[in-house]
C-alpha cells in the first residue's frame, strides 16, 4: 500500500456469503487503522433476475449492506461508511470502483454454483487484475483472533520493492513485526559426467543478501517502528510462504506484469490464494 490521499477509500465487495462477512470485517479495521472512508460494494447481474423477483431481490441487498453498515459505525463511531449497489458483474464492479482506492478487499470464496472452488473467480479476477493492492480474505478469519501474528513479505528481487513497502507499511499500521523471506525456488539438478558413470548435483544458486539489505534500508528508516526480519529459505517459494503464512497476521506478495498478456495470476499466488490460512495482500509491481 502506498502513501495516497486519506480521501482515497477501502472497497469491499459484499455478496452475503460467510467470505464476504470475513472480507467486510477486514475492510471495517483496514479502514479505521488508515483512518479513510469505507465503501461497501454489492454488484447485482439484473439480466439473470426476472422481472417481477428484482424490486425483492434489491431491497434484500440494500438491507444486508445497511446491517453491515450499522456494525461498522457500531465498531468505529467515526468511520465514514458508505454503499453502493451496482449493475454489472462484480469483478468488473470492484475493478472500477477501486481503481482510485488505497485498498481493495474481497473474500476467498463467494456464492457461486461450484462451491468446491476453493479460490472464487472474483477473488481470482480482481487480484489478478486489479491496479491497486487487494487484500483476500479466508472465510472466517478474525483480526481479532490474530494480534500476535507477524506481517509476512515474500521478497522477489525481479519485483522490486513494492512488496516491501506494502508489508513495512501494512506492519506500521497493525502494529506487527516484519517477517521478509525471500525463497530459493530452483531445485538441484542432476547431472552426469561424459561417461555416465558418475552423476552430481549442481549446487543451488547463492543468495545476494547485500541486495535484499539495500531494498530494506531505506524502508527500515521510513518505518523505524517496525522491527524487521529477513529470512532465507531453499525450496518452492509458495511453499515456503505458506508455511509461515500458518501463524501469520497477512502476506503480502507482489504481483507483476503477466495479467496484461491474459495470464491473470501466476502460479505461485494463485497456489498461495487457494490456501493461506491468512489475508494476502496482492500487491502490482509493476510501475
Amino acid at each position: 500500500m502506498t502513501t495516497t490521499s486519506k480521501h482515497q477509500p477501502v472497497i469491499v465487495g459484499v455478496d452475503g456469503s460467510a467470505a464476504g462477512q470475513a472480507a467486510v470485517a477486514y475492510a471495517v479495521e483496514a479502514a479505521a487503522r488508515a483512518r479513510r472512508p469505507l465503501r461497501l460494494v454489492t454488484a447485482i447481474a439484473e439480466a439473470l433476475i426476472p422481472l417481477d423477483m428484482r424490486p425483492r431481490t434489491l431491497e434484500g441487498d440494500w438491507e444486508v449492506l445497511r446491517e453491515y453498515e450499522k456494525g461498522a459505525v457500531r465498531r468505529h463511531p467515526t468511520l465514514d461508511v458508505a454503499s453502493e449497489l451496482v449493475a454489472g458483474d462484480a469483478v468488473g464492479a470492484l475493478l472500477d470502483r477501486g481503481k482510485d482506492a488505497e485498498l481493495l478487499v474481497v473474500g476467498k470464496r463467494g456464492l457461486g454454483t461450484f462451491a468446491r472452488v476453493l479460490l472464487g473467480s472474483v477473488s481470482t479476477g480482481v487480484a489478478g487484475r486489479s491496479r491497486v493492492p487487494t487484500v483476500v480474505v479466508p472465510t472466517g478469519w478474525s483480526d481479532d483472533e490474530h494480534l500476535d501474528g507477524a506481517v509476512v513479505v515474500g521478497v522477489d528481487l525481479e519485483d522490486g520493492p513494492h512488496a516491501l513497502r506494502a508489508g513495512f507499511q501494512a506492519a506500521a499500521e497493525h502494529g506487527a513485526r516484519l517477517d521478509a523471506v525471500h525463497a530459493i525456488d530452483l531445485a538441484p539438478q542432476l547431472t552426469w559426467d561424459a561417461d555416465l558413470s558418475a552423476p552430481t548435483y549442481q549446487h543451488w544458486p547463492a543468495v545476494d543478501l547485500g541486495v535484499i539489505e539495500e531494498m530494506i534500508g531505506p524502508l527500515s528508516d521510513a518505518f523505524p517502528d517496525v522491527e524487521v526480519t529477513v529470512t532465507t529459505a531453499r525450496g518452492d517459494a509458495a511453499t515456503v510462504l505458506l508455511d509461515r503464512a500458518r501463524t501469520a497476521r497477512l502476506l503480502v506478495m507482489g504481483r507483476g506484469d503477466s495479467h496484461r498478456y491474459g495470464f491473470g495470476l501466476g502460479s505461485r499466488t494463485r497456489a498461495v490464494l487457494h490456501y493461506a490460512a491468512a489475508p494476502v495482500l496482492v500487491v502490482p509491481t509493476s510501475d
